[in-house]
Protein backbone atom coordinates (compact mmCIF):
# COMPACT_ATOMS: atom_id res chain seq x y z
CA UNK A 1 0.00 0.00 0.00
CA UNK A 2 1.37 3.20 -1.05
CA UNK A 3 1.30 5.98 1.83
CA UNK A 4 0.80 9.34 0.39
CA UNK A 5 -0.01 12.59 1.90
CA UNK A 6 -3.24 13.77 0.41
CA UNK A 7 -4.27 16.64 2.03
CA UNK A 8 -2.19 19.34 3.97
CA UNK A 9 1.58 18.37 2.81
CA UNK A 10 3.19 16.23 5.43
CA UNK A 11 -0.08 15.11 6.73
CA UNK A 12 -1.61 11.31 6.89
CA UNK A 13 -4.88 10.61 8.05
CA UNK A 14 -5.34 7.02 9.05
CA UNK A 15 -9.06 7.03 7.79
CA UNK A 16 -7.68 7.24 4.33
CA UNK A 17 -5.65 4.01 4.66
CA UNK A 18 -7.84 1.91 7.10
CA UNK A 19 -10.95 1.14 8.78
CA UNK A 20 -11.39 1.10 12.34
CA UNK A 21 -12.84 -1.98 14.13
CA UNK A 22 -11.43 -1.05 17.84
CA UNK A 23 -13.10 0.62 21.05
CA UNK A 24 -10.36 2.97 22.98
CA UNK A 25 -11.53 1.38 26.07
CA UNK A 26 -12.54 -1.96 25.37
CA UNK A 27 -10.01 -2.86 22.53
CA UNK A 28 -10.80 -6.02 20.24
CA UNK A 29 -10.62 -5.19 16.52
CA UNK A 30 -7.28 -5.73 14.24
CA UNK A 31 -3.72 -4.97 15.10
CA UNK A 32 -2.89 -2.41 13.08
CA UNK A 33 1.00 -2.09 13.98
CA UNK A 34 2.57 -2.46 10.68
CA UNK A 35 0.54 0.12 8.99
CA UNK A 36 1.09 2.82 11.53
CA UNK A 37 5.06 2.46 11.98
CA UNK A 38 5.06 2.44 7.94
CA UNK A 39 2.95 5.92 8.16
CA UNK A 40 5.33 7.12 11.50
CA UNK A 41 8.97 6.04 9.76
CA UNK A 42 7.57 8.61 6.66
CA UNK A 43 8.67 11.09 8.73
CA UNK A 44 12.48 9.94 7.95
CA UNK A 45 12.39 10.49 4.28
CA UNK A 46 9.84 13.49 4.33
CA UNK A 47 11.86 15.48 7.09
CA UNK A 48 8.78 15.79 8.86
CA UNK A 49 5.18 14.43 9.97
CA UNK A 50 1.95 15.01 11.17
CA UNK A 51 -0.24 11.95 11.99
CA UNK A 52 -4.23 12.59 12.19
CA UNK A 53 -5.51 9.46 14.08
CA UNK A 54 -9.60 10.04 13.47
CA UNK A 55 -10.37 6.42 14.88
CA UNK A 56 -9.30 4.07 17.64
CA UNK A 57 -6.71 1.00 16.62
CA UNK A 58 -5.25 -1.97 18.19
CA UNK A 59 -1.29 -1.82 17.77
CA UNK A 60 1.94 -3.19 19.80
CA UNK A 61 5.10 -1.28 20.14
CA UNK A 62 5.08 2.21 18.24
CA UNK A 63 8.29 3.84 17.32
CA UNK A 64 8.26 7.66 17.19
CA UNK A 65 10.90 9.94 14.78
CA UNK A 66 12.08 13.50 15.14
CA UNK A 67 9.40 15.89 13.71
CA UNK A 68 6.20 13.88 14.35
CA UNK A 69 3.11 15.10 15.95
CA UNK A 70 0.28 12.30 16.22
CA UNK A 71 -3.09 14.34 16.97
CA UNK A 72 -5.96 12.84 17.92
CA UNK A 73 -9.42 14.33 16.92
CA UNK A 74 -10.83 13.40 20.23
CA UNK A 75 -11.24 11.32 23.27
CA UNK A 76 -12.56 8.08 21.47
CA UNK A 77 -9.66 8.23 19.14
CA UNK A 78 -6.16 6.59 19.68
CA UNK A 79 -4.15 3.36 20.35
CA UNK A 80 -5.09 0.28 22.20
CA UNK A 81 -1.71 -2.04 23.37
CA UNK A 82 -2.19 -5.62 22.01
CA UNK A 83 -2.65 -8.18 24.36
CA UNK A 84 1.29 -9.72 25.67
CA UNK A 85 2.98 -6.84 23.70
CA UNK A 86 4.63 -6.66 27.39
CA UNK A 87 6.27 -3.59 25.79
CA UNK A 88 5.56 0.44 25.71
CA UNK A 89 2.81 1.60 23.16
CA UNK A 90 5.20 4.10 22.20
CA UNK A 91 9.14 4.99 22.61
CA UNK A 92 11.40 7.79 20.79
CA UNK A 93 13.28 5.85 17.23
CA UNK A 94 16.79 6.63 18.48
CA UNK A 95 16.57 6.36 22.38
CA UNK A 96 20.40 7.20 24.21
CA UNK A 97 21.11 8.59 27.52
CA UNK A 98 23.80 10.29 26.94
CA UNK A 99 23.19 12.12 23.77
CA UNK A 100 19.88 13.83 22.89
CA UNK A 101 19.23 11.90 18.96
CA UNK A 102 15.20 12.85 18.85
CA UNK A 103 13.63 16.06 18.77
CA UNK A 104 10.55 18.02 18.01
CA UNK A 105 8.14 15.18 18.69
CA UNK A 106 4.36 16.24 20.02
CA UNK A 107 1.20 13.76 21.21
CA UNK A 108 -1.93 16.15 20.95
CA UNK A 109 -5.06 14.61 22.19
CA UNK A 110 -6.97 11.67 22.25
CA UNK A 111 -6.49 8.21 24.09
CA UNK A 112 -3.84 5.71 24.86
CA UNK A 113 -4.67 2.64 26.65
CA UNK A 114 -2.26 0.40 28.12
CA UNK A 115 -4.27 -2.62 28.74
CA UNK A 116 -3.21 -3.38 31.87
CA UNK A 117 -4.95 -6.39 32.88
CA UNK A 118 -3.14 -8.08 29.89
CA UNK A 119 0.47 -6.96 29.99
CA UNK A 120 3.55 -8.31 31.95
CA UNK A 121 4.55 -5.91 34.65
CA UNK A 122 8.21 -6.66 33.47
CA UNK A 123 10.38 -9.60 32.17
CA UNK A 124 10.52 -12.45 34.30
CA UNK A 125 13.94 -14.68 34.74
CA UNK A 126 14.52 -16.63 31.32
CA UNK A 127 12.63 -14.12 29.03
CA UNK A 128 14.18 -12.69 26.23
CA UNK A 129 14.34 -9.70 24.43
CA UNK A 130 16.30 -8.13 20.84
CA UNK A 131 18.75 -5.83 21.32
CA UNK A 132 18.39 -3.33 19.11
CA UNK A 133 22.04 -2.66 18.54
CA UNK A 134 23.54 -5.96 18.21
CA UNK A 135 20.02 -7.43 16.65
CA UNK A 136 20.38 -10.62 18.81
CA UNK A 137 18.58 -12.31 21.81
CA UNK A 138 19.57 -11.56 25.22
CA UNK A 139 17.76 -12.31 28.83
CA UNK A 140 15.48 -9.81 29.31
CA UNK A 141 14.80 -11.03 33.05
CA UNK A 142 14.40 -8.94 35.55
CA UNK A 143 17.36 -6.87 37.05
CA UNK A 144 19.14 -7.46 33.85
CA UNK A 145 22.24 -5.64 33.45
CA UNK A 146 23.21 -5.63 30.08
CA UNK A 147 21.02 -3.43 28.42
CA UNK A 148 20.59 -1.82 24.49
CA UNK A 149 22.25 0.90 25.03
CA UNK A 150 24.92 1.51 27.86
CA UNK A 151 23.60 2.72 31.68
CA UNK A 152 19.82 2.15 32.39
CA UNK A 153 19.51 -1.70 33.84
CA UNK A 154 16.55 -3.45 35.61
CA UNK A 155 14.07 -0.22 33.82
CA UNK A 156 14.76 -0.78 30.05
CA UNK A 157 12.38 -3.55 29.78
CA UNK A 158 9.16 -2.51 31.82
CA UNK A 159 5.98 -2.51 29.84
CA UNK A 160 5.94 1.39 30.71
CA UNK A 161 3.15 3.15 28.64
CA UNK A 162 5.68 5.65 26.93
CA UNK A 163 9.22 5.24 27.38
CA UNK A 164 11.60 8.17 25.83
CA UNK A 165 15.11 8.49 26.26
CA UNK A 166 17.34 11.40 24.38
CA UNK A 167 14.52 13.90 23.53
CA UNK A 168 14.51 18.02 22.91
CA UNK A 169 11.44 19.81 22.23
CA UNK A 170 8.77 17.15 23.80
CA UNK A 171 4.57 18.12 23.90
CA UNK A 172 2.35 16.10 25.14
CA UNK A 173 -1.11 17.84 25.61
CA UNK A 174 -4.74 17.05 26.47
CA UNK A 175 -4.18 13.09 25.94
CA UNK A 176 -5.63 10.67 28.26
CA UNK A 177 -3.76 7.58 29.24
CA UNK A 178 -5.86 4.19 30.42
CA UNK A 179 -4.25 1.68 32.41
CA UNK A 180 -0.93 1.59 32.78
CA UNK A 181 0.58 -1.45 33.55
CA UNK A 182 4.27 0.13 35.12
CA UNK A 183 4.59 3.51 34.53
CA UNK A 184 3.02 5.60 32.39
CA UNK A 185 6.26 7.65 31.39
CA UNK A 186 9.59 6.46 31.71
CA UNK A 187 12.09 9.69 30.34
CA UNK A 188 15.37 10.41 30.50
CA UNK A 189 18.11 12.81 29.28
CA UNK A 190 15.55 15.55 27.81
CA UNK A 191 15.30 18.80 27.30
CA UNK A 192 12.20 21.48 26.85
CA UNK A 193 9.34 19.27 27.48
CA UNK A 194 5.63 20.14 28.52
CA UNK A 195 3.03 17.93 29.10
CA UNK A 196 -0.08 20.04 29.91
CA UNK A 197 -3.96 18.97 30.49
CA UNK A 198 -3.12 15.36 31.37
CA UNK A 199 -5.78 12.80 32.66
CA UNK A 200 -3.71 9.76 34.18
CA UNK A 201 -7.07 7.75 34.01
CA UNK A 202 -6.44 4.27 36.09
CA UNK A 203 -9.41 1.93 36.34
CA UNK A 204 -7.68 -1.19 37.24
CA UNK A 205 -5.42 -0.96 39.89
CA UNK A 206 -3.14 -4.00 40.86
CA UNK A 207 -1.84 -3.80 44.50
CA UNK A 208 1.79 -3.12 45.02
CA UNK A 209 2.55 -3.03 41.07
CA UNK A 210 4.09 0.03 40.90
CA UNK A 211 2.03 1.83 38.28
CA UNK A 212 3.22 4.91 38.53
CA UNK A 213 2.75 7.98 36.90
CA UNK A 214 5.08 10.22 34.87
CA UNK A 215 8.48 9.37 36.01
CA UNK A 216 11.58 11.49 35.06
CA UNK A 217 14.79 10.23 35.37
CA UNK A 218 18.26 12.75 34.62
CA UNK A 219 20.32 14.20 32.98
CA UNK A 220 17.03 16.90 32.26
CA UNK A 221 16.47 20.59 31.85
CA UNK A 222 13.35 22.68 31.63
CA UNK A 223 9.75 20.56 32.04
CA UNK A 224 7.05 22.34 32.42
CA UNK A 225 3.98 20.19 34.09
CA UNK A 226 0.13 21.58 34.42
CA UNK A 227 -3.12 20.26 34.88
CA UNK A 228 -1.87 16.92 35.42
CA UNK A 229 -4.61 14.87 36.98
CA UNK A 230 -5.96 10.65 37.84
CA UNK A 231 -4.70 8.04 39.91
CA UNK A 232 -1.53 6.05 40.09
CA UNK A 233 -0.90 2.78 42.22
CA UNK A 234 2.47 4.15 43.45
CA UNK A 235 4.38 7.36 42.73
CA UNK A 236 1.93 10.03 40.92
CA UNK A 237 4.78 12.14 39.36
CA UNK A 238 8.49 11.47 40.17
CA UNK A 239 11.29 13.89 39.80
CA UNK A 240 14.56 11.39 40.19
CA UNK A 241 17.82 12.78 38.92
CA UNK A 242 20.07 10.82 39.55
CA UNK A 243 18.09 7.55 40.50
CA UNK A 244 19.31 5.37 37.65
CA UNK A 245 23.35 6.89 37.06
CA UNK A 246 23.85 8.57 40.67
CA UNK A 247 25.06 11.68 38.85
CA UNK A 248 22.54 12.82 36.74
CA UNK A 249 20.66 16.58 37.71
CA UNK A 250 17.23 18.03 37.08
CA UNK A 251 17.20 21.91 36.48
CA UNK A 252 14.24 24.32 35.24
CA UNK A 253 11.04 22.57 36.92
CA UNK A 254 7.58 24.39 37.13
CA UNK A 255 4.76 22.23 38.48
CA UNK A 256 1.65 23.74 38.22
CA UNK A 257 -1.68 22.26 38.90
CA UNK A 258 -1.62 18.69 39.99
Amino acid sequence: MEIQAKREKFTVYLSDLTTFDTDIIKGGGTNKTELVQSILDKAVSWGQLKLIVDGAVKVGRLKIHSNTTIECLNSDCGFYLEDNTNLPLLENADPDIKVIRNKNISLIGGTYNFNCLHQKHHPEPGDKAVNETTNTLIDAGYGFKGTPFEGYTEYDHHCFGFKFYGVENFIVRDITTVDQRAWTMMMGNWKHVLFENVHIRLDNILYGQNQDGLHFLGPGQFLTLRNIRGTAGDDFIAIAPDESDKISTISDVVIDGV
